[in-house]
């Protein structure tokens, strides 16, 4: 009996990351129609689960088409707050986590550096009308569940915070509240 009392916090402790993407994913679903119902836009879904999307997934997972511009949304989930997403100006990331660690009083945090991976070639245009073309196309990374910090990192490992709307390998960065401002900014 005490295996499964441990076996079920293990598998609380490893199911938290995922519960609180869902959580901030139907915060988002629930803003977004909402922002687009209230300022009469239109808001357009590329397949079912739209709201879901994941950096995995090469195709964009929304549009929210207003009178002069078109936004084509890419969704993208940190799965821990306390981690920096890098991206470099060769086409690639990687996310930073920290271990803490206790050596006598003192309290440290040591950077681990995941693998360096390629960022996918996302195709802002997937189901793309042919009367937006006249529009404002705007190609966006929404980071939604963000993380602490997103940096972008030079060749010469220079290296600098990516503030919101930054153009970064050929799209904007935003997270939720920063895109939604950019939309109610951009009547």
């Amino acid at each position: 009996m005490e295996w499964i009392v441990v076996f079920g916090i293990i598998l609380i402790l490893f199911l938290i990351p995922y519960i609180r993407i869902l959580v901030k994913r139907l915060t988002l679903l629930i803003k977004i129609k909402r922002f687009c119902t209230r300022n009469h836009c239109q808001l357009i879904k590329t397949h079912f689960f739209w709201f879901l999307g994941s950096r995995k997934g090469e195709k964009c997972d929304f549009y929210i088409v207003k009178n002069t511009a078109v936004y084509s949304v890419k969704l993208w989930a940190m799965k821990k707050y306390h981690t920096e997403l890098f991206f470099t100006d060769n086409g690639r990331y990687f996310i930073r986590s920290f271990i803490a660690m206790a050596a006598g009083m003192q309290l440290m945090k040591t950077p681990v550096d995941s693998k360096w991976k390629p960022v996918p070639k996302f195709q802002f245009r997937y189901r793309f009308r042919e009367d937006w073309y006249i529009k404002e196309f705007k190609p966006i990374l929404l980071i939604n569940p963000t993380c602490y910090e997103v940096r972008f990192t030079t060749q010469d490992k220079k290296s600098e915070i990516i503030g919101r709307g930054q153009l970064v390998n050929d799209f904007y960065l935003y997270t939720l509240s920063s895109f939604l401002d950019e939309l109610e900014d951009r009547k």
